[in-house]
């Protein structure tokens, strides 16, 4: 996450801020489609693969990875095809900045999409190390390289279009890695054809997992999208390096949360109960003890973490003490989403997140309009709020289990 903001930086820095803005808004759209083409497969592989690894079920290990590879390579390019067919369609309607930082990006739909997915087996593995090296050390460390190397030729003002382009080599690169990696820990493994039965198994809990990313990351992304299309792309760019710096505060969170997806998902098909509270407590604990300082530094140092973007960004230190509270919420409440996704209760959440995205959508636009990114802070970080403090009395309710800060209170 620290390369992921070191290369943000440098591209505020090489491009400017309406360029960074441009670019920061096509990537926003490059995740979301991506994860729209995951068909939330990733989520099935961390249900799944745990569960055949402990049955020792090969087979059924083997067909899983067959019809997920092949259902995530046939959606990726389908929508690949149809985003730069659109594109051309409307491409008197778009600057010419927009346009080329949006053609450069729909090659990276795919192989993002790929991507999340060997990210997913390699943590379903119990690799959480190397689950995390394609994406954020690999790529970042590469993307960052590619972007000094081409400032060192160029002695200019670099575009969001040429920025993106670099970013394609370097995921392309990542996933490389990422499957050589998977095929590694996988030697065993021959693709093979699922029967129909288990085919409509898959897809039926796939299919809420699928909405529950596509709604997840829409949350992450609308909000710097809604910026955009409202205000201009120079908002739009310093508004997604405040809520960059404050989505480091999420580090220690994701970090713990990695690890204990798998064990969630393998202690729940195995019907160990008081293993899943004992996992949340340690979840929340440590991902409260890691962020904590984290989250008190930042607010310490916030305004010069912004600065180093380029002195048009600063007006964007409000907007990041505003989503950093509502992260520092979100991290108190605990793993609540894997609790969910990992044991069969896909549907609640996914009902619960779909409401939260429309509050946050329609929340947004009037925010936006009156109080410009500030305004989007605000509405943010409460969706946030609302949709996590919601799957937390969920999970308090139905499954027995506080996953909150206050279980450690209670413990105590």
């Amino acid at each position: 996450m620290g390369l992921g903001y070191l290369a943000q930086i440098l591209i505020a820095r090489l491009c400017g801020a309406h360029q960074f803005g441009i670019f920061a808004y096509t990537y926003s759209w490059l995740i979301v489609l991506s994860l729209f083409c995951n068909a939330g497969l990733d989520y099935a592989l961390l249900r799944y693969v745990p569960s055949y690894i402990s049955k020792q079920d090969n087979f059924q290990l083997q067909s899983l990875l067959s019809w997920a590879i092949q259902r995530v390579l046939l959606l990726s390019f389908a929508v690949t095809a149809i985003i730069v067919v659109l594109i051309l369609l409307f491409r008197h309607s778009i600057s010419d900045d927009l346009l080329y930082t949006l053609l450069a990006a729909t090659p990276a739909i795919p192989i993002s999409t790929l991507l999340l997915d060997v990210q997913a087996l390699l943590r379903s593995l119990k690799r959480v190390a190397l689950a995390i090296l394609p994406d954020l050390w690999i790529k970042n460390i590469l993307f960052i390289l590619f972007l000094l190397s081409l400032q060192w030729i160029l002695q200019s003002e670099m575009q969001g279009a040429a920025a993106m382009g670099l970013y394609l080599l370097a995921s392309f690169a990542a996933l490389l890695f990422g499957a050589i990696m998977v095929r590694r820990f996988l030697p065993s493994i021959r693709l093979s054809s699922a029967s129909s039965d288990h085919r409509h198994s898959w897809h039926d809990v796939s299919l809420p997992l699928y909405f529950i990313s596509c709604i997840t990351l829409y949350m992450q992304k609308v909000d710097v999208i809604l910026v955009g299309i409202l205000l201009d792309f120079e908002s739009a760019g310093i508004y997604a390096a405040a809520k960059m710096i404050a989505n480091l505060s999420t580090f220690g969170q994701i970090a713990v949360n990695s690890t204990s997806a798998p064990v969630i998902a393998q202690s729940y098909a195995d019907n160990q109960h008081d293993t899943l509270r004992h996992i949340s407590r340690n979840a929340v604990k440590w991902s409260f003890l890691f962020t904590l300082p984290i989250i008190l530094g930042l607010i310490l140092s916030g305004r010069l973490f912004i600065e180093f973007y380029g002195p048009s960004f600063s007006s964007g230190y409000t907007a990041f003490l505003i989503l950093t509270f509502g992260q520092f919420i979100n991290v108190s409440l605990g793993p609540v989403g894997y609790l969910l996704t990992m044991t069969t209760h896909e549907r609640p959440a996914a009902r619960i997140l779909f409401v939260s995205s429309c509050i946050c959508t329609l929340a947004n636009i009037p925010a936006i309009l009156f109080w410009g990114i500030n305004g989007a802070a605000v509405a943010t970080a409460a969706a946030i709020v609302l949709s996590n403090s919601s799957m937390a009395i969920f999970v308090t309710r139905r499954m027995s289990i506080n996953p909150t800060i206050s279980s450690l209170l209670k413990s105590s």
